[in-house]
């Protein structure tokens, strides 16, 4: 981990990320709908990124824990051709993530990173 220079003052969050983005090489920032998305330029556009993947489709659960159970698997089922609307899971979920509701939300052929960041921001929202 590199050792990065603050110069001693007050700043806004925008600030220092854009402090630290300078002194990283190969790194970048910025804000998609509130949320920092601290990316390395390379990897993301790198064909074996997971949220490369486009899916087909993929609505929100109820809630964060079952986000969390079914994205994965989602991504997975894409990458292997089975990109329909239907699957089967095994597995468990934190109950604790169950307090997390999520809104109804569709999403269509769409980059699975898009998805992440849409929870990114309701994440925020359940938050504050």
């Amino acid at each position: 981990m590199p050792d990065l220079k603050t110069p001693e003052e007050t700043y806004t969050a925008r600030q220092l990320l854009d402090l630290t983005m300078h002194q990283l090489s190969g790194f970048e920032w910025r804000d998609e709908a509130g949320v920092a998305h601290i990316y390395q330029k390379r990897l993301a556009v790198s064909s074996g990124n997971l949220l490369n993947v486009r899916i087909r489709y993929f609505t929100f659960p109820a809630d964060v824990g079952e986000f969390m159970y079914f994205f994965r698997p989602r991504i997975w089922a894409t990458i292997q051709g089975y990109d329909g609307l239907g699957a089967v899971y095994t597995g468990f979920m934190l109950p604790k993530l169950e307090r997390g509701r999520l809104p109804l939300q569709n999403f269509r052929d769409y980059l699975a990173r898009d998805s992440l960041l849409a929870l990114c921001g309701k994440m925020a929202d359940l938050m504050s």
